[in-house]
């Protein structure tokens, strides 16, 4: 944010239309203003901004220092005017935009027309410029009130309960968040009980009216003598009243007031995790019971996609090519060897020589072992495909023989003229069974009959949810039951503070210990101060209260920064949920970062006692490009270190506008043009948070998994701007829909960065991963494993959930792959087959082949 200015939600009230009245609410933090060069600034606010009570606010701008005497202005395709300036005597002076005069019920105000709808303008003041894009949120204002809910339910949550994780524990049983600190709780509750059932009193001075003979004389007595003779029966003199409103009593009012407003907000975290558990059931029992039948349903539109990506290879094969012959073209060789035609046919999958890396091995049918090494400058293994022919043209190489590699004819390839396929193009093949299938298809309603192997890997899969719904289950009843014991609290705090009032003893919320001998002397206020001790010790909320209560006191608020605040919540409860362990004085961290009025880089460090990974999460990171994306995930392992970075944009990207960029162009500019993937060399994984709930705003993916509709995790190449990148996305971009009722997409690509962007991939055919295998829906570690089960690769099941799942490899480039079901895997899959993993690096599967002269359709499986 620039010292020179700010931009906040406010909302004005006026006197009539012409008279300005008071500022009523101000926003606790500024709208997020990014420096992209001097004197030069961007914003993205969105439209329409509404409160929690559904009043209208709009944007204001406080200038300081100097530009406090210029009169800014703002300037968009269709008008440019003076911005009105009001002075606030609480808040001081601000510039806003002054439009219509609109009436909402009994709340008159100006409108401003900018924020009105979805668009771009800029404020000019000085020789300054803020160039503002008004977007529309994807929130609907119920919706928007039910994430400001969510948001302020569970930092209480995360920061009272230290064990308010939401992680399954073992078989469903074992202690829930804060159960020692609703004991503690408790204990006070009786204590306070007690006290208030006979409350410390102390007798306070007052003047009343006596009779003659027993009056307390006052100055006051004498002067009423003295007007009114001696002869009156009654008189003012001094009395005394019992009091409560002692400094004891007021202390343990001031822990019931606080404790009150602590167990309400923990009620309202309690009950969001519940409600979370509850849809997790219902969406297991949906998924349950669509997985009844033997049938799977296509997507016509899926298979076209698929179609279109494998035409999409092809034509990014047949650049490949130029660039493989463009190569060679420059290189100036006077080589003896030389082949003027040599025709060859690839004997088995290209490999890139781990000895020397500089090659391609590319081992070809001859009447002796013959192998081509390729520069890996020139091409890739995935250029080459097992069994198609290819015919060079004045292949230029040298030669070598070795006897330790079994008598092999090396060649190693300095320089070629041309190249080309001879055989069956293998992209063509490819296209045309697929375009095959989705004649067949056509015809048989769209759907099709699972097979035997199939069938056992749902089988398998579903025996897994089945447990996971029984864990779920357990645990929503754990959840009941602590909410049951909050509200009994909830319920007995409430009775005190009434029974505090009707004793009349203030709530100052000062807390401070008066330390008097009745403390010392009587057993139930020293019960009460020793039991809230130990409420402060389990709880550690002290020093963090009052900014908590600034938090809860949000009123307006701007939505980006709170979806953005809220994604760095459910990130840090996903981590903790895997088993990462904060260190100490995360709490003060996160509250404080919550809390201020300033958006400043924060970080959090996590450490797991079963993983070799530790991770840092950064909010606000600064690149070495000095850009600041939202979020970062160092991860670090004892050999690699990996980042994912990830940015929220609370944008409805649905709704068709040419004055702000789509999700493709936003992905775009965070990958090619801001370079959050760091100097664009792919080296960090890019992806977009955003909360967008409705299909078509994404192109359609080639693949069939459900989350496909709003979310991309980069496992196959998609959007127009990719045909000039080189090779697939392989996990290293896209973006997630991330909403309250939706949280597994934001877990998906966390574990996606865990477990696979930590390891090196590709080439790797079985080798064993380097980093800790775990769990990707609980982080469980112990597995039950299994070679029986009728799918290759190595199979493990989670002990703690029983999810099961696959690790293996690429059968055409080696490239590591997990295999974790129909939901939960996060590589791409056929669009006609939901068990059938897409490789993220070369795009190989398993090729259907129909035989429609068969009675029955039958299926084998064949490598490209």
């Amino acid at each position: 944010m620039s010292e020179d200015f700010e931009l906040r939600l406010i909302r004005v009230h006026w006197s009539s239309k012409d008279q300005f009245a008071y500022i009523s609410e101000i926003a606790h933090n500024p709208v997020r203003v990014k420096k992209q060069k001097d004197r030069y600034f961007t914003a993205e606010i969105p439209s329409y901004p509404r409160l929690d009570d559904n009043l209208v606010c709009q944007f204001a701008l406080k200038c300081k220092s100097s530009l406090n005497l210029e009169i800014p202005r703002v300037k968009s395709e269709e008008r440019a005017i003076d911005l009105f300036p009001i002075i606030d005597p609480k808040h001081g002076k601000w510039w806003i935009e002054k439009g219509d005069w609109k009436k909402q019920g009994e709340y008159k105000y100006h409108d401003a027309p900018s924020c009105r709808h979805a668009g771009e303008f800029t404020i000019i003041v000085g020789d300054i410029m803020i160039h503002l894009n008004i977007i529309p949120s994807a929130f609907t204002l119920i919706e928007y009130q039910k994430l400001l809910f969510s948001f302020k339910g569970e930092l209480w949550q995360l920061i009272l309960d230290k064990d308010s994780t939401t992680t399954i524990p073992k078989d469903g049983k074992g202690n829930f968040p804060g159960e020692e600190f609703q004991k503690q709780v408790s204990k006070f509750i009786k204590f306070a009980d007690q006290i208030l059932a006979k409350p410390a009193e102390e007798l306070r001075e007052k003047q009343e009216t006596q009779r003659i003979e027993k009056v307390h004389p006052t100055a006051r007595t004498f002067m009423e003598l003295s007007t009114r003779g001696s002869s009156v029966k009654f008189v003012t003199g001094r009395g005394y009243e019992p009091s409560f409103n002692t400094p004891e009593n007021k202390y343990i009012a001031d822990i019931i007031s606080r404790l009150l407003l602590i167990v309400r907000n923990l009620r309202a975290g309690v009950g969001y995790s519940k409600d979370s558990v509850d849809k997790n059931v219902g969406f297991i029992e949906k998924q349950l019971s669509q997985s009844q039948n033997d049938f799977i349903e296509i997507d016509p539109a899926k298979l076209d996609a698929e179609i279109e990506q494998e035409e999409r290879k092809k034509r990014d094969w047949k650049q490949n090519k130029v660039q493989f012959e463009r190569y060679f073209a420059d290189k100036n060789v006077n080589d003896n060897d030389k082949f003027e035609v040599f025709t060859f046919t690839v004997k088995q999958r290209p490999q890139k020589n781990d000895q020397f890396p500089q090659y391609i091995d590319v081992w070809i049918q001859h009447t002796e072992p013959y192998v081509l090494k390729f520069p890996s400058e020139a091409c890739d293994t995935v250029f080459w495909t097992k069994g198609t022919q290819y015919k060079i043209l004045e292949l230029s190489y040298r030669y070598r023989f070795s006897k330790k590699e079994k008598t092999t004819h090396i060649l190693y390839v300095n320089k070629i003229a041309s190249m080309e396929i001879t055989g069956n193009d293998p992209h063509e093949k490819v296209i045309s069974l697929l375009t095959n299938e989705r004649e067949y298809y056509s015809k048989n309603n769209w759907q099709r009959q699972l097979n035997v192997q199939e069938k056992h890997e749902k089988e398998v899969e579903l025996q897994g949810v089945e447990e996971r719904k029984g864990m779920l289950s357990r645990m929503a009843c754990k959840y009941e039951e602590k909410l049951a014991s909050l509200n009994s609290i909830y319920k007995d705090l409430l009775a005190l503070s009434k029974k505090c009032k009707s004793l009349k003893i203030t709530v100052e919320n000062r807390l401070d210990y008066p330390g008097t001998m009745i403390f010392v002397q009587n057993p139930s206020y020293r019960g009460a101060y020793s039991s809230y001790k130990e409420i402060q010790n389990e709880a550690k909320f002290e020093n963090l209260f009052d900014d908590l209560l600034i938090i809860q006191e949000y009123g307006i608020t701007d939505q980006p920064n709170i979806y953005e605040k809220w994604c760095l919540l459910q990130i840090i409860n996903i981590l903790e949920g895997y088993g990462f362990i904060q260190d100490n004085g995360w709490e003060t961290r996160l509250v404080n970062l919550v809390s201020e009025e300033r958006y400043a880089t924060c970080s959090f460090h996590f450490t797991h006692p079963s993983f070799s990974q530790q991770v840092e999460l950064i909010y606000q990171p600064e690149l070495k490009n000095h850009k600041t994306p939202d979020f970062m995930l160092k991860i670090k392992s004892n050999t690699s270190e990996t980042l994912l970075v990830l940015d929220a944009k609370n944008k409805d990207y649905a709704v068709a506008s040419a004055l702000y960029n789509t999700f493709s162009d936003d992905l775009d500019n965070l990958v090619n043009r801001k370079y959050y993937s760091e100097a664009g060399n792919n080296k960090n994984a890019v992806f977009i948070l955003h909360p967008k709930k409705d299909k078509g705003f994404l192109p359609v993916l080639p693949t069939p998994q459900s989350w496909s509709s709003c979310t991309t995790l980069g496992g196959s190449s998609v959007f127009d701007w990719e045909k000039t990148s080189s090779g697939s996305p392989e996990h290293m971009y896209g973006g997630v829909q991330v909403r309250p009722e939706n949280i597994d997409n934001l877990q998906m690509v966390i574990a996606l960065a865990l477990q696979y962007l930590t390891e090196s991939n590709r080439g790797v055919y079985a080798s064993t991963p380097k980093n800790q295998k775990f769990c990707v829906i609980c982080g469980g570690t112990d597995f039950y494993t299994s070679d029986k089960i009728q799918t290759k690769g190595s199979h493990y099941t989670c002990k703690k959930c029983r999810h099961f799942f696959v690790e293996h490899y690429c059968g055409r480039c080696g490239n590591r792959l997990w295999k974790h079901g129909s939901y939960w895997t996060y590589h791409d899959t056929r669009s006609t087959e939901p068990y059938n993993i897409k490789c993220p690096h070369c795009g190989d599967f398993y090729i259907k082949v129909t035989n429609e002269h068969s009675k029955n359709y039958r299926r084998s499986y064949k490598r490209r």
